[in-house]
């Protein structure tokens, strides 16, 4: 499990490397449920996933 500092230090590894995506709120998904749903919309990346993060972390960029 990563602690905090790991998190900290990817995010300065990867920081104006990748494009800051936002969490948006899935309607559908939050009827269903009744709770209020967020998905973070990695798919805005310009490679279309999260994959730009875990490679720019896993080569230290």
């Amino acid at each position: 499990m990563p602690s905090s500092n790991d998190i900290l230090v990817a995010q300065r590894r990867i920081a104006g490397k990748v494009r800051r995506t936002p969490c948006l709120e899935n309607p559908v998904l939050s009827e269903l449920t009744g709770l209020r749903l967020r998905l973070k919309r990695e798919n805005l990346q310009l490679a279309g996933s999260f994959k730009e993060r875990g490679a720019g972390n896993r080569w230290k960029c």
